[in-house]
Formats: structure tokens, C-alpha cells, sequence
């Protein structure tokens, strides 16, 4: 025989109405919600506490293309970037592309860029191509890595670091769900050099960082000597003489 049902489960089956509306109100209340700030809560999922950056190597827009080795290598058998030996680093300055998309949702100021530099040693010395091209326009924006603080400061020309804070009488502004290309010269001294470069900018008022980093963001400055050394001639790479090699390195070495 059924067992008799429990005061709670008759109670239950009384007012089973009570539930059903209430469940009714609940799912009312968050409709009700998503509806009247669906906007907001639609843009806050899409959008990121920080803005996104994204980092480009782009050295091939300078005039200066020349690279330099840890160690000795065998004479390349192709033409400038063909057939060159990997470990290449970009000798005298480098250039990067950094690519700002404001994805916060609300427009956001930029006041400073500053490298932070990760490694610091000895230039490479162990051989030189040394290769130039006609090179392109660029935002006049150089950072000398040497200095302190390494801050962001005018190009005075493609050749010459200026002394002016580029952010000390200007500021960027990007509007949400807007782009910003910044063209960054970084410029070393004697040393080699590996840096991140922190990007400062104003966020409803508030100060915040965020990172531009890549594995092109390296440079050595040219050393006194190398091992071995080649320039292009013609088709075909050839051995530079000392003498090739110091004029090469004194008229392509950044005015810092």
C-alpha cells in the first residue's frame, strides 16, 4: 500500500501557485535587467580592462639594414636577406610598429612610453653584414635605450635623437574602439640590448601601464671590430676590409 504523504509534500502540492509565480518574478527581474543594460553588459563582456597592443619588427623601413652576429659566419650566397645565416640581430637602431586598439569601451589618453630594458651587455662582434635601402617615412618617435630614463623623445631627424620628451607637451588620444599606430626608434650605445617598452595612459582619470613586448625588441650597437664582415656588391656578398668596417660603422651610428 502507497504510504501516506508527508505534511511537507501536501503542504507543497497546496501552494504549488506560490512557486510558480515566484520562479515567474525571478526570471521577469533578470529579463528585465539584460534588457534595460544589455548595452552595458554586452560592451563589458566584448571589452578588456586593458587596451590590446599588438608588435610589429619594422626595421625593414629603415635606411640602415645591416646585422650582426654573436659569432663568425661563412660568407652568405644569396642576395641581401636571402641566404643569410639566422641569429642576425639589427645593428645601429632598430624599429618597431606598436598597434593600439582601445578595446576598454571608453576613450583612454597616452602620456609616456618608456623601454624597460631586460638585457644589457657586450655588443656582437663576431661579424657584420652590412646592407642599407632607401628606407621610408616613420612617426619621428626615438627612444635612446642608454639613457635615464629611457623615455620616449623626438627624432630630430632620421639620423639624430632629439632632447625633447616627445610626451612633455603632447599627448595621444584614442577613442574607444579606435586604432593607434606608434612608430618607435630604439637606439643603443656601444651595448647590446633586449627591452620591453611600458606604455603609459589615462583610463577614467586613472593612471594605468600596460606592455608592448616582442622577441624583435633587441639591438646591438656596432661594435669596434668584428671576425668577419660582408657588404653586397653586385649579386654577391663580399669581404669588407678594417677600414670598410670602421667608415661603415662611424657613418651609420645613430646621433644619440
Amino acid at each position: 500500500m502507497e504510504a501516506p504523504p508527508t505534511p511537507w509534500a501536501r503542504f507543497a502540492k497546496k501552494h504549488a501557485f506560490l512557486y510558480a509565480a515566484g520562479l515567474t518574478a525571478l526570471v521577469t527581474a533578470v529579463a528585465t535587467a539584460v534588457v534595460t543594460n544589455g548595452p552595458k553588459t554586452l560592451q563589458s563582456a566584448l571589452s578588456g580592462d586593458e587596451p590590446k597592443v599588438r608588435v610589429e619588427d619594422n626595421s625593414s623601413s629603415l635606411t640602415d639594414l645591416s646585422l650582426v652576429y654573436a659569432d663568425e659566419i661563412d660568407r652568405p650566397t644569396g642576395r641581401m636577406s636571402a641566404g643569410l645565416p639566422r641569429g642576425g640581430v639589427k645593428a645601429g637602431h632598430t624599429r618597431t610598429k606598436i598597434v593600439v586598439y582601445n578595446s576598454t569601451g571608453v576613450a583612454i589618453r597616452i602620456t609616456n612610453l618608456r623601454a624597460r630594458i631586460t638585457k644589457r651587455s657586450a655588443p656582437f662582434s663576431g661579424a657584420l653584414v652590412a646592407r642599407s635601402s632607401q628606407g621610408a617615412s616613420s612617426e619621428l618617435i626615438g627612444i635612446g635605450l642608454w639613457q635615464d630614463p629611457p623615455v620616449a623623445r623626438t627624432l630630430a631627424s632620421n639620423t639624430k635623437l632629439g632632447g625633447e620628451a616627445f610626451f612633455a607637451v603632447q599627448s595621444i588620444d584614442i577613442g574607444k574602439e579606435q586604432t593607434q599606430v606608434l612608430e618607435v626608434t630604439a637606439i643603443p650605445d656601444e651595448h647590446y640590448y633586449e627591452y620591453d617598452i611600458d606604455i603609459s595612459y589615462y583610463r577614467n582619470g586613472e593612471a594605468r601601464t600596460m606592455t608592448a613586448r616582442d622577441e624583435s625588441m633587441r639591438v646591438s650597437g656596432y661594435a669596434a671590430s668584428y671576425r668577419s664582415a660582408f657588404e653586397p656588391t653586385g649579386e654577391r656578398y663580399e669581404q669588407m676590409s678594417a677600414e670598410e668596417v670602421e667608415s661603415w660603422t662611424t657613418s651609420h651610428q645613430l646621433d644619440g
